[in-house]
């Protein structure tokens, strides 16, 4: 029974908890007057969402590699020698040395982003400027192909596919063309709808039909260790150490149980994907001080 489980995160001030195993509903919890069909903020859980986008991108061809200059498009780039050398790999991963806001506050407009600093490149840095730099590396990218924005690419090519429903998610920087895409953290999913983006990594990058939309040696890149930190690869966190995760400073031995693999956001939003015992798990929450990752996800292990 997951009821352990549920109680943990009631009482710290918990929203929801979602189980699935094996694709299936195993149990489900709405809490503190949260509802299943309410779209919830999901914070930087959203920047997993960049990694996709991009894991989608590479998949097609449309873009060459991970490694791929970010300054061909960003042309703006092309002529600051610090800049020139990044890579999109480098840049989502957050170790382009891009400077600007911490990843928790409001991100810059795009083409302010684009003009931020860059500093001590390889260095960890857990920043909302990469990802509008992305969002707009992708709706110059795309724009020639039809589509108008970076969310309509992600829409389209990626949550199309997982059936997910429109009216189960928002986004931050509002219509009519999203060209300002929040990738940092402006997203907001029910539950039920974020849990079928976990699935789709979990299954390695198929749709529950089995159409592959991103093949599994690219997904297994996205979920893998960091080139300069091992703890975050494309916008999937592999350690427990929630404080020094952020920080840049966490240390082998704090790995997610069961394989585990995590998206992340503030006040305790999570999509939990644990591939040894084919389960995915959401939670939504509104922030506590004493909330503590592998204690829950041994509650509900401890289920099994």
């Amino acid at each position: 029974m997951l009821t352990e489980a549920f109680d943990y995160s009631r009482e710290r001030n918990g929203h929801a908890v979602l189980v699935l195993q094996d694709g299936i509903i195993i149990g489900e919890d709405y809490q503190n007057g949260y509802t299943q069909d309410a779209p919830h903020w999901i914070a930087s859980c959203t920047k997993s969402l960049a990694g996709i986008i991009l894991g989608k991108l590479v998949n097609d061809r449309v873009v060459f590699a991970l490694s791929s200059r970010v300054a061909p498009v960003i042309t703006e780039w092309e002529s600051v020698p610090i800049k020139t050398d990044a890579t999109l790999r480098k840049l989502l991963s957050l170790t382009s040395g891009m400077d600007g806001p911490p990843g928790t506050e409001t991100p810059p407009f795009y083409e302010n982003a684009i003009n931020l600093s860059m500093t001590d490149p390889g260095t960890f840095k857990y920043r909302s400027s990469p990802f509008c730099v992305f969002g707009e590396y992708v709706n110059r990218l795309v724009n020639p192909w039809g589509f108008v924005s970076s969310w309509h690419y992600l829409y389209y090519k990626i949550f199309g596919p997982l059936g997910i429903a429109p009216s189960g998610i928002v986004f931050l920087k509002p219509p009519p063309d999203y060209s300002q895409l929040d990738l940092a953290g402006g997203g907001f999913f029910t539950a039920r709808e974020l849990a079928k983006v976990g699935e789709f990594m979990r299954r390695g990058g198929t749709t529950e039909s089995g159409q592959s939309l991103i093949s599994s040696s690219l997904i297994a890149t996205m979920i893998g260790p960091g080139l300069d930190y091992w703890a975050y690869g494309l916008n999937w966190w592999r350690s427990s150490d929630q404080l020094g995760r952020v920080l840049g400073t966490a240390m082998p031995g704090t790995e997610f149980p069961a394989h585990g693999y995590a998206a992340a956001g503030l006040y305790g939003q999570y999509i939990f994907v644990l591939p040894d015992v084919n389960m995915t798990v959401v939670r939504f929450g509104g922030g506590s001080t004493n909330w503590v990752d592998t204690e829950f996800l041994d509650l509900v292990l401890g289920s099994q």
